[in-house]
């Protein structure tokens, strides 16, 4: 018996498709629109300032706080850039003749200081004022300054307080100073301490001066009287609080005890 047929299964063979290859279209550049010109401030703004300034210059002892105010005004706004001028110190130099000094100082005053505390106290003392303010270690305003009483040293040598109304700039500058040179012998190491120490007399009017200030940033503020009475080796100091909330005795003592050291 002969054996049954196979019939073979047909092999499929699968071809592959080519593959298309694949375009991608660009995408035109995003069209930038040009740049607007820089808006320069209005010249007639300077102008305005300008003659102000050079009117003012002739009796600079009552105008020196507009001016730095207009000088401000030129500075933060550039409104220098409106005549040419690259720099506020070449406006400085050909259109008014400041130094930039002597223009930085008057515009400290106009930021710091009203026109009326300006024309009590004068452009020498509100610059002595400054310098006793960035002296001071607390934070203070230069306008605080004018509060407190300075600390002046006498034709025999002692310190006394005088009030800030009382001391001329000359005595402001010179407790700025003194201020600056305490801070300075306090940063440097114990081997390089001077070996000379300050007289109970000024270690107390010292400590009356940093009191005064301290106390008269309370609020309600009370009536604080501070007085050096004892001179000499044996300095002692009155102090006579009115009017003072009980809320804030421990604040009052805790400032005291810290410039008492």
């Amino acid at each position: 018996m002969a054996p049954p047929k196979t019939t073979k299964k047909p092999t499929l063979r699968l071809t592959p498709r080519p593959v298309k290859p694949r375009t991608t279209i660009a995408k035109p550049a995003p069209v930038k629109a040009p740049a607007k010109p820089e808006k320069l401030p209005d010249r007639a703004a300077l102008d305005r300032h300008t003659q102000k300034i050079l009117q003012l210059k002739k009796q600079i002892a009552r105008g020196f706080w507009e001016i730095g105010r207009s000088l401000v005004e030129i500075d933060d706004q550039k409104l220098y850039r409106t005549a040419g001028y690259q720099s506020f110190s070449a406006y400085l130099r050909e259109e008014v003749a400041f130094s930039r000094s002597t223009a930085y100082e008057l515009m400290k005053i106009a930021r710091n200081f009203s026109e009326q505390t300006a024309l009590q106290y004068g452009q020498e003392k509100l610059l002595g004022a400054i310098a006793l303010a960035k002296a001071t270690p607390e934070d203070e305003r230069p306008v605080d300054v004018t509060r407190y009483d300075v600390e002046v040293r006498e034709p025999d040598g002692t310190l006394q307080l005088k009030p800030f109304s009382e001391a001329s700039s000359n005595e402001i500058r010179t407790a700025a100073d003194r201020i600056r040179r305490r801070q300075q012998i306090r940063r440097v190491s114990p081997q390089k301490l001077p070996t000379i120490a300050p007289s109970p007399t000024s270690r107390v009017a010292a400590f009356l001066a940093n009191a005064r200030r301290s106390l008269a940033k309370l609020s309600p503020r009370p009536e604080i009287a501070l007085e050096l009475t004892g001179q000499g080796t044996d300095p002692r100091c009155a102090l006579e609080i009115r009017g003072l909330a009980l809320s804030l005795l421990a604040d009052v003592l805790s400032r005291l005890a810290r410039y008492a050291r």
